[in-house]
């Protein structure tokens, strides 16, 4: 994984379980520079992780060596990170038939966008796009 930094930055990291961790302990460090609050840092922190568990087991489907890239972006007020993979096209909930509040997956989604102030995706130039926004108040 690259080491950013300042405000803005870049992290890439392959859809190997390793580098998730490696993540996990990135994160930490980036978001204890940030705006947020602990209570908003860990969400945003549980939000990403999640997100990237999800490019590795829905859009690679567990393959390793598969591109990930996370940008983030500090400003006073917000912190804004966007994970990319190159999987499939993805456009949101809405596009994954099947998910039942019971089931024994699919509530991942429903768990970022809870704990995220806004939660958005894309699709461009063949990477997916999913933009998580914490707000610090």
């Amino acid at each position: 994984m690259s080491d950013p930094v300042g405000t803005k930055g870049t992290l890439s990291l392959s859809s190997d379980p390793r580098d998730v961790e490696h993540l996990l302990t990135r994160l930490e460090s980036l978001l204890a520079t940030s705006c947020l609050d602990e209570t908003r840092a860990f969400r945003l922190k549980c939000a990403v992780i999640e997100v990237v568990n999800n490019c590795i087991q829905h859009a690679y489907m567990n393959q390793t060596g598969k591109p990930i890239e996370i940008s983030y972006d500090f400003k006073p007020e917000l912190v804004q990170i966007v994970i990319a993979d190159q999987g499939p096209a993805f456009l949101g909930p809405a596009e994954s038939p099947g998910i039942t509040p019971m089931g024994d997956s699919g509530r991942g989604l429903q768990i970022i966008e809870a704990w995220v102030s806004s939660l958005s995706f894309e699709r461009k130039n063949d990477w997916n796009l999913c933009r998580l926004e914490q707000l610090a108040t």
